[in-house]
């Protein structure tokens, strides 16, 4: 098979009751996920994978209508991941995989980031060798933000990374 494709989707509906402010109230949320994945060789050598995800979240209080109210949370996610390896001499065996990641919240500005890895591997089998040079964070990101939603509260974490290292 020179071609793989894979596709998987979910989607998610709560309903819960919950104390809020000693109060018993109504929230939703509702949720859909989707995955795909595409393998490709190229010749006899080389292979490509894409892996796309994507999420879309939405949830908060209702109001006696049923209905969501002016403070629903609405959150979009969506990461992405390629890789290219080549197996280019006998027993030398070079990967490129790099990721983007995109998060959206309603309420603040888009968040991506890019990350690019390298490595390369070469295997002396007479000898039961195996040498690796990985290099990570081609692109040095050093700080990395990340969100989180609950149906009354949305929250964002900054993560400090290392730099380039190889």
């Amino acid at each position: 098979l020179r071609t793989t494709v894979s596709l998987k989707s979910s989607w998610t509906s709560n309903s819960y009751m919950q104390i809020l402010n000693s109060k018993a109230q109504q929230f939703n949320s509702n949720m859909i996920l989707v995955n795909a994945k595409i393998m490709k060789k190229l010749l006899q050598r080389a292979s490509l994978v894409y892996e796309p995800s994507a999420l879309w979240n939405a949830s908060g209080l209702r109001n006696s209508n049923n209905r969501a109210s002016v403070g629903t949370n609405k959150f979009f996610r969506l990461d992405q991941y390629l890789s290219f390896e080549v197996n280019a001499l006998n027993g030398l065996n070079v990967e490129l995989a790099g990721k983007h990641s995109m998060s959206k919240h309603i309420n603040s500005k888009k968040v991506q980031y890019f990350f690019m890895d390298a490595k390369a591997t070469y295997s002396i089998t007479k000898k039961r060798v195996d040498l690796s040079l990985s290099i990570t964070n081609l692109l040095n990101v050093t700080n990395y933000t990340v969100f989180s939603i609950t149906p009354y509260q949305f929250s964002e974490d900054q993560y400090p990374l290392r730099g380039r290292m190889g």
